[in-house]
């Protein structure tokens, strides 16, 4: 019967469609199902209902929404105790899936029924249709959007972003597996927003996202929960309601400290960082401050590893280096900061490169603050002799010379950047000239990588001054070089 019924829909539509609902079929062939899949097996019982949902779905046209539903909640009503096996659970699937084929997601997502179906599944076919879902969602550009549809959709999908326990031993949880699936769930995030670009609904939706998220568990948070900071932060940039950004700016602190103590410390470093950019360009001094201030602390107390301090602290002084709307007094904070845990790094060559770094933190039109680059100079020009000194007597060859020609454009930079000789005078360039003429006099071009790398640098660096001297003889007339 069900095949002619096939045939009958397919060659004659409009009339089979009139025909059925002139003679109430659906609600003949429902009504039936419930008292036979109580006398039948799991897969007989599946059986019947996939063949009534694609009835529906051919011949009910405004109503098959509502009729798709009732097909779901009778399903899941008479499956719901039942013994389902393997062939079942692949008939079920097929009936979540058919719907996702002939409806808007953002109309299924009303489906009240649709996710007490998936709950008939195993966890992995469950996961197999909520990863089906995302992919046709981010396929067609879908938009879901308002908080409602978005709760709907993370029902929907739960089964992969909540931390449902279940009866297997944890050593069997596959770490690559759940990765590949959060960042599909990441990338999901930028699809629920409002369309009509509502940053109220938006941020909704995005508050809504983390408390779910936040039931993942860490082996998902570090994957999603870094999307939503992105997407508040575009918020943020496109408000101009000042009380609103802070609202939202504070809101992102909480969502950055469930990543730090995920434990993932260097991302919500990094974070922390974007938010300061952020923050200091809407010129909220006090948020870009808090936000620096937890970045320090993770620094601090979060990043035990020598080489990921050293990126850390490079980061964090480019990033208020790029800052321009903090008061004197945070500023001074900052960067003094900054400079403390520069002096602070292990290796004499890393707190060299770091100190030098500082120097263009303070602005060298403020006679207080020009002082504080010419001791970030000194120091770092200390830091490179002490650790060509230990260079020396620990491996018996050459320091680092880079260092000394790294430390020579610095003084070259402020040297240009000055108004005539109020900070670095001539005679300061010069004699660190000489010291890294002298120091690469006895580099050859042997082919040693780090020669053959100080010597491109030191000839480079020449160039740049006796370009200079072309274009301002005056300022550079009392340099010399050395051929």
């Amino acid at each position: 019967h069900q095949e002619g019924l096939s045939n009958f829909m397919e060659n004659e539509p409009e009339t089979s469609s009139g025909l059925f609902e002139e003679h109430q079929t659906f609600e003949r062939l429902l009504d039936p199902a419930t008292k036979i899949s109580e006398k039948v097996g799991s897969q007989a019982a599946a059986s019947i209902y996939a063949a009534i949902l694609d009835f529906a779905v051919k011949t009910s046209e405004g109503k098959a929404l509502g009729r798709v539903d009732q097909v779901l909640s009778k399903c899941a009503e008479a499956l719901k105790t039942a013994d389902v096996t393997s062939q079942a659970s692949r008939t079920l699937k097929s009936i979540l899936t058919t719907p996702l084929d002939s409806y808007a997601i953002t109309d299924l997502l009303d489906l009240k029924s649709y996710p007490d179906v998936m709950q008939l599944l195993s966890p992995q076919m469950q996961n197999a249709v909520a990863v089906d879902i995302i992919e046709k969602i981010l396929k067609k550009g879908t938009i879901i959007p308002n908080v409602k549809k978005v709760a709907s959709l993370f029902d929907f999908i739960s089964t992969i972003v909540e931390d449902i326990k279940s009866e297997e031993d944890e050593d069997d949880v596959d770490e690559e597996e759940i990765e590949e699936e959060q960042n599909l769930v990441a990338r999901l995030v930028h699809q629920m927003k409002s369309e009509d670009e509502s940053i109220d609904e938006s941020f909704a939706i995005l508050k809504l996202a983390k408390e779910r998220f936040e039931k993942g568990g860490p082996l998902r948070v570090k994957h999603t929960l870094p999307t939503v900071v992105f997407d508040v932060l575009q918020l943020v940039k496109r408000d101009d309601d000042e009380e609103r950004c802070e609202k939202m700016l504070k809101f992102l602190h909480s969502v950055i400290e469930v990543i730090s103590e995920v434990p993932e410390p260097e991302k919500a470093f990094k974070l922390y960082l974007e938010c300061i950019l952020v923050a200091d360009m809407k010129k909220l001094e006090n948020s870009a401050y808090d936000f620096a201030t937890a970045a320090f602390d993770i620094y601090e107390n979060g990043i035990p590893d020598q080489k990921a301090q050293v990126e850390a602290l490079k980061m964090l002084i480019g990033c208020l280096s790029s800052c321009s709307n903090f008061g004197e007094d945070n500023f001074d904070a900052l960067s003094s900061a900054a400079t403390k845990w520069s002096i602070k790094l292990l290796k004499k060559s890393d707190q060299c490169v770091s100190v030098f770094s500082c120097a263009h933190l303070f602005n060298i039109a403020d006679e207080g603050n020009s002082e504080k680059v010419m001791v970030c100079l000194k120091r770092a020009l200390t830091a490179a002799k002490q650790a060509q000194g230990m260079a020396k007597s620990s491996r018996g060859e050459l320091g680092p010379v880079e260092l000394f020609i790294a430390i020579l454009n610095k003084y070259l930079f402020f040297f240009d950047k000055q108004e005539g000789e109020a900070l670095i005078k001539a005679e300061d360039v010069q004699n660190l000239l000489d010291l890294v003429s002298n120091e690469t006099s006895s580099l050859t071009t042997s082919g040693a990588e780090g020669n053959d790398r100080a010597l491109k640098f030191y000839h480079n660096t020449l160039r740049h001054i006796m370009s200079q001297k072309e274009k301002f003889p005056e300022k550079y007339s009392a340099l010399s070089l050395k051929s």
